[in-house]
């Protein structure tokens, strides 16, 4: 496959929305082999175009493709940081942070730490993720300190991204704040959150 047709769009949001439905049980084996067997030009192209639809849906596909793009990574990253600046639809909001975790760059720090209060649990799951996988090699001081927030979040999902997020940086940072969140997270109330610190704590003894 070397280029994207409405013909081929029209059905990866079929599979699309086949996957939103079912929660991605099956995958969309398409949408997966369409990453693979485009060149990354046509991925951008394509996904450059669905992000400037009014179509919920497109905005999504268009953000899946465009995330996978690693050779032109700083035109990646423009547009899926303006397109989160500009976009109001909280699901797609939620694929644009995931997708800055494909994306390592630390440029866009400012733009996802913005969402850390988000009202979204699910946004706020993938702040945690997308902080970290963008902060490489080195965890900005922003970036600690909303992670040290979000492991004190009401939704225990977002304290076990947070805390998983905090361990995998304590392996390599050996910072104090980073120990101490750890040992707090010992006593959570949710048993996974328990066993990321305790996963943490335990590689690093």
């Amino acid at each position: 496959m070397n280029k994207i047709t409405e013909h081929d769009i029209k059905a990866m949001l079929f599979e699309q929305n086949l996957e939103f439905a079912s929660n991605f049980e099956p995958a969309s084996k398409l949408i997966a082999q369409t990453v693979c067997n485009t060149p990354e030009v046509e991925l951008l192209d394509a996904g450059e175009s669905l992000i400037d639809s009014c179509e919920v849906d497109r905005r999504i596909l268009g953000t899946r493709l465009i995330r996978e793009v690693k050779d032109n990574r700083e035109r990646a990253i423009e547009l899926l940081r303006h397109l989160l600046l500009r976009e109001c639809d909280e699901a797609v909001i939620y694929w644009v942070i995931g997708a800055f975790g494909f994306q390592k760059s630390d440029s866009v720090t400012e733009e996802i730490l913005a969402f850390r209060t988000h009202p979204n649990p699910g946004i706020r799951y993938n702040v945690a993720t997308a902080i970290c996988n963008t902060s490489l090699p080195d965890l900005l001081p922003q970036s600690l300190e909303a992670l040290i927030v979000l492991c004190h979040d009401e939704n225990s999902e977002v304290r076990f991204s947070a805390v998983f997020e905090l361990g995998a940086w304590w392996q390599q940072v050996k910072d104090h704040r980073m120990e101490l969140q750890l040992r707090q997270a010992l006593s959570d109330s949710d048993s996974y959150v328990v066993r990321a610190a305790q996963d943490a704590l335990n590689e690093s003894g």
